[in-house]
């Protein structure tokens, strides 16, 4: 063997030794949003519009507002929460799991005999991907995510 493979051959071994103890790269965060089931056809042209973006996907699980919001209550997970019940977010905002400093008003409910109510994307206390949940939101205000919002006959606020 020739001296400069010796070398050659040490560096080689050293560097794939490190490589081997390295951990390996954290996947990218899944996003958790519960989500009422009034927006199931929306989110689902948005979700993959924001992964393609951020290279984040979205996990997203529909129900009835109150549903969803017994759930969280009981300790199911999420970053996001988006009910189509007001309601339900000063519920949730009063047992103090939504982060209503990160909120975002995303469409207008039309409320026969009453004021137009204001739906509202909150990040929750307690989720495990804040930053990637705010950013989420931000998307959900953006003029691409509002167009799905109104070509699904959401009005907008």
């Amino acid at each position: 063997m020739k001296k400069r493979s010796i070398p050659l051959l040490a560096a080689l071994l050293l560097g794939a030794a490190v490589l081997s103890v390295l951990p390996a790269r954290a996947a990218e965060p899944t996003l958790g949003v519960a989500a009422d089931t009034a927006f199931r056809d929306a989110l689902a042209e948005i979700a993959p519009l924001f992964a393609g973006s951020t290279g984040l996907a979205v996990d997203a699980r529909y129900g009835d507002s109150a549903a969803l919001a017994d759930g969280l209550l009981a300790g199911e997970t999420a970053d996001v929460c988006l009910p189509a019940d007001p309601a339900i977010l000063d519920r949730l905002r009063e047992k103090g799991i939504v982060d209503v400093a990160l909120a975002r008003n995303v469409v207008v409910l039309e409320r026969p005999g009453e004021d137009p109510a204001y739906v509202r994307a909150v990040v929750l206390t307690s989720a495990p991907h804040r930053i990637q949940a705010l950013a989420f939101l931000d998307f959900l205000v953006s003029e691409t995510a509002r167009g799905i919002f109104a070509a699904h006959g959401f009005a907008l606020p």
